[in-house]
């Protein structure tokens, strides 16, 4: 900061920082004083500028998905969460900026016992806006081996991904899995490594 004959201020002592005049015609800042400016600033690089919100959450434990039911998945683990916007206990997303976001949801499902039947058995994964589903639209990785060496189980990766607009007030988004085998299955908190080193795994990113 320079004074009127253009000498460079390194105190401010009888004025506060939202007294002093800010001329921001070069800067591209929308502050009129010093305090409004620095703090724009450290907003851009704390994360309230540009497509910065983001999420990663895993399970820090398997879980158990009934047969023939919607399982809404909680994922407990978070990787990463700068902004505080992801909820472990009931495994909603509310970002506080409204835009477009990608989410991308996995899971990893096993019998521990014996092998999917690819035919008849049904996967689906969905990602949810607030309460609706956006679509059941999984794609489902079967695995083609066995998951323990000398037997005993298969697994296979469910995932889903959607592209949808978030308000940034209330607007949230969880992810769910449907399984139709007859039987509960587990859902893993590993990384599989049969397809791809694909895991249980759930983010959003701020795309728009």
């Amino acid at each position: 900061m320079q004074d009127a004959i253009d000498e460079v201020v390194t105190l401010i002592e009888s004025l506060a920082g939202d007294d002093v005049a800010y001329d921001n015609g070069t800067s591209g800042l929308t502050a009129t004083d010093v305090q409004a400016a620095i703090d724009e600033v450290l907003g851009m690089i704390g994360g309230g500028g540009g497509n910065s919100t983001v999420f990663h959450a895993t399970f820090s434990s398997a879980i158990t998905v009934n047969s023939a039911t919607w399982t809404r998945l909680a994922y407990d683990q978070e990787t990463f969460d700068p902004d505080n916007l992801y909820n472990t206990s009931n495994g909603r997303f509310t970002p506080d900026e409204e835009g477009y976001y990608l989410v991308f949801a996995s899971c990893t499902l096993s019998d521990g016992a014996a092998a999917f039947d690819e035919s008849a058995d049904i996967y689906i994964g969905s990602i949810f806006k607030n309460e609706t589903s956006l679509g059941n639209n999984a794609r489902v990785s079967y695995a083609n081996g066995k998951r323990h060496t000398g037997g005993g189980g298969q697994e296979d990766i469910v995932q889903t991904m959607a592209l949808v607009y978030l308000n940034g007030t209330t607007d949230y988004v969880t992810a769910g899995v449907y399984q139709d085998t007859g039987s509960n299955l587990s859902v893993s908190e590993n990384v599989s490594t049969i397809v791809g080193g694909i895991g249980s795994e759930f983010w959003a990113a701020k795309v728009g």
